[in-house]
């Protein structure tokens, strides 16, 4: 194992740590540097391959473990699943067609390279991760939403609920939407609790070239 910490001493437990588990991705020792400086974020580089991957990531349990596609169906094998078997946030090295991004997300990884991210591309996705965001194209995120919503759970937005969230996703703060709706902020508020309860959203969107919901939409 090839393995090197950024940062230098020790890990705290306020800090996040980003494994990278690859063999053959140039920018992996790269992004563990550039790790180093930014605060709250550590780095580790596992030479590692389909089989060992997985190992390393029940063994060190990293907060974030960037790997290449083929590993996913190691650490999520059941397609479909709405969680990963980890808690691990996965960010995938892979395809950067629309259809295979948007099975990846469906299954839980928290994002998706192409293979041939630059070191600062794949930096602003580990960011974004660690913020606890989606990395994904916002077409693919915005085609997982509209599906979301189109299906009848019987938990449907209102209206209003439906509007707030698609402010949201657009990146707007709490007091933009009270001005735009002529609502107050504790009325968005109030609106947002219900919708991250029925759609099961635990993370809220940012501006960027990604968005985040969760697994299971996004736009």
């Amino acid at each position: 194992m090839n393995e090197a910490a950024a940062g230098g001493g020790g890990v705290s437990l306020e800090e996040i740590v980003v494994a990278v588990l690859s063999d053959t991705w140039p920018p992996a020792a790269e992004l563990v540097t550039a790790l180093a400086d930014e605060p709250g974020l550590v780095g580790i580089h596992i030479s590692a391959d389909r089989r060992t991957a997985p190992i390393y990531v029940a063994r060190f349990r990293p907060s974030i473990a960037l790997v290449h596609e083929e590993v996913v169906e190691e650490l999520l094998p059941e397609t479909g699943a709405s969680q990963p078997a980890t808690a691990t946030r996965i960010l995938v090295l892979a395809s950067s067609d629309d259809a295979p991004v948007k099975e990846l997300i469906e299954r839980g990884c928290a994002g998706v390279l192409p293979p041939d991210a630059s070191l600062g591309l794949a930096l602003a996705a580990v960011k974004a991760v660690a913020r606890g965001e989606i990395w994904a194209p916002r077409r693919v995120l915005a085609e997982l939403l509209r599906s979301y919503l189109s299906l009848d759970h019987g938990t449907r937005l209102t209206k209003r609920e439906d509007e707030i969230l698609h402010l949201v996703v657009q990146g707007k703060k709490n007091n933009e939407i009270a001005e735009e709706l002529f609502i107050s902020r504790e009325t968005v508020r109030w609106h947002l609790r219900r919708v991250y309860a029925k759609l099961g959203i635990r993370g809220r969107p940012t501006k960027g070239d990604v968005s985040v919901i969760n697994s299971r939409s996004g736009r």
